[in-house]
């Protein structure tokens, strides 16, 4: 289980889906997925296995979801009752009696919480048939009402339960916080997400794609709150390889129909920001078809955004230096553009030039390079290319897994 833990940072996410299931596998045989307390064993040995199954289902969950796929089906023929919430120091080898189920925060608050969002989402799912907890958020035989009601009732009892007792001084409960405040913002892109309408956005209500980019915003903001403070930056290994690729896309393609000029700085900043580490943590910097489609659609949305700004004599925001980078290397292959606001340092990247790997169609999976041609100047509009494209940069992490910085 460690071994997986460490290597999510490190390789694909099916990869460490596959990892998952020998792991779980290995435990069904030695029979962690049975309570301990059916067995006789000691009140030690069957805490420390209750807390081994929860990592190990949290984990399978998580891996299946990145890689599009159903969690295990035999998680629900488990009988492992839920670990106490109890610190490390309430346990001993030598203890007859069970540790006491505290009601405040502990130690376990990070994996309770994550826990419990996935057993209350499980739970909804058994009551409508999916055989994916996700998919009741996405379905279409339960109305928008009934949805949000799902997640309205999911927010409460994480706040009840964890949120409230939070004190965002203490580092892991900060990281508490912001991953189920982000869990919350992503049940909701999935409820409304753009996806749903066969047209892309164009159908879209102005009321939902109001709901979408500010819940796109609160996960963006999230991720680079836990990224850059410094005071979780411990647990940076559990959070370095996450990308909320759909928040940023929706943003940047949403960008033109805002009309707040503080929240487009904001976002600007955020994407800025979330992008660049994400270029520095890549092992092999090479570009994906991904990486283009939504570089090309950064420099689409800044243009816009100066063009905006100019006609409404606006001051714009300073360009982030990585955008300043995608609009040079565009305007390297075109027709020069006037659209950075004042002078930019640009610090190229040779290794990020703009320009596709060639090696990469070769190592796609089958794609050919005419399924990409979008590439040559527009980004997708339709969802199905954007999961095509994020599909393949899953499976293209096996050549250009994620690394820390070491230079």
């Amino acid at each position: 289980m460690f071994y997986v833990f460490t290597t999510r940072a490190l390789s694909d996410p099916h990869t460490v889906w596959t990892l998952c299931g020998i792991a779980l596998r290995i435990a069904q045989r030695i029979g962690l997925h049975r309570d301990g307390s059916e067995f006789g064993l000691s009140i030690f040995e069957t805490e420390m296995r209750r807390r081994i199954w929860l990592q190990l289902i949290i984990l399978d969950s998580t891996s299946a979801q990145f890689s599009g796929v159903s969690p295990s089906p035999f998680l629900a023929l488990a009988d492992v009752q839920s670990p106490a919430n109890a610190n490390d120091s309430d346990l001993d080898p030598r203890m007859t009696e069970p540790p006491s189920d505290r009601t405040g925060p502990t130690e376990m608050i990070f994996c309770k919480a994550r826990g419990q969002f996935g057993k209350c989402l499980r739970r909804y799912a058994e009551t409508t048939g999916n055989d994916w907890s996700w998919g009741i958020l996405s379905s279409s035989s339960k109305s928008m009402e009934e949805k949000e009601r799902i997640i309205d009732e999911l927010e409460e009892l994480l706040e009840k339960s964890v949120l409230r007792h939070c004190d965002r001084s203490i580092p892991l409960h900060l990281l508490a916080t912001l991953m189920i405040r982000s869990a919350i913002a992503f049940t909701r892109l999935m409820a409304h997400h753009p996806r749903q309408y066969q047209d892309g956005s164009t159908s879209m209500p102005e009321s939902e794609k109001d709901i979408v980019f500010q819940n796109c915003l609160k996960m963006a903001e999230y991720c680079d709150q836990s990224q850059t403070n410094p005071s979780i930056q411990g647990f940076s290994w559990h959070m370095e390889n996450h990308v909320p690729w759909d928040a940023i896309i929706i943003m940047l393609t949403e960008m033109r129909h805002r009309t707040s000029p503080e929240e487009k700085s904001k976002v600007w900043q955020l994407i800025a920001n979330i992008y660049s580490r994400l270029r520095r943590n890549l092992r092999k910097k090479t570009q994906t078809p991904l990486h283009l489609a939504i570089q090309n659609l950064m420099v689409k949305a800044w243009r816009a955004y100066i063009e905006e700004c100019n006609s409404y004599r606006r001051t714009p925001t300073s360009c982030p230096t990585i955008v300043a980078e995608f609009v040079a290397s565009a305007d390297n292959s075109s027709q020069p553009k006037s659209v950075q606001s004042g002078p930019v340092v640009v610090e190229q990247d040779a290794a990020f030039s703009g320009q596709p790997d060639p090696n990469f169609a070769a190592s796609s999976s089958g794609l050919e390079a005419e399924d990409f041609g979008f590439l040559l100047g527009n980004s997708p509009e339709d969802w199905n290319d954007w999961d095509s494209l994020l599909n393949q940069f899953s499976e293209s992490l096996m050549d250009a897994p994620f690394m820390p910085d070491l230079g």
